[in-house]
């Protein structure tokens, strides 16, 4: 008798974003999570799940289709910063890319300055000029303008 197993392991999609200089070259691209490769928004179930999905495959994937000089944009959660996931990524072409409704804590600003100090380029993205984002801006070297 043949029994049928459910896999144990979801499918995903990883999508490339074109990130643009105020030159209007590609500065780099950003790696998006996808459950399905027609979506056009991602249906993220787990947030930290999704950004460790693209910071490992997608990552990985993504230098095989691109110049190796432009940068690689993640975007990870709080808890995953916390946990200093970013650091198996290599700074020199890795972005962070912290969501802008991050009201940052003490640690959370200590973990990004080290990251900066570690060659890591940090972005905000969907930035809104407010003063729950001055703080983290002190910690940052981009802005994300959509």
């Amino acid at each position: 008798m043949i029994t049928e197993i459910s896999p144990v392991f979801d499918y995903y999609y990883v999508a490339r974003q074109p990130i643009f200089n105020n030159s209007g070259e590609i500065w780099g691209h950003e790696l998006l999570y996808h459950s399905d490769s027609n979506d056009q928004t991602a249906e993220i179930k787990n947030d930290n799940i999704a950004s460790l999905c693209v910071a490992t495959s997608g990552f990985t994937m993504s230098q095989f289709y691109q110049d190796a000089s432009r940068k690689i944009c993640i975007h990870f959660t709080e808890t995953l910063l916390l946990d200093g996931s970013p650091q198996g990524l290599p700074p020199s072409i890795t972005v962070i890319e912290i969501p802008g409704e991050t009201i940052p804590s003490t640690r959370l600003l200590e973990m990004l300055t080290a990251f900066r100090k570690e060659g890591y380029t940090l972005a905000l993205d969907a930035y809104v000029n407010s003063y729950t984002t001055y703080r983290i801006r002190t910690a940052l070297n981009t802005l994300y303008l959509d």
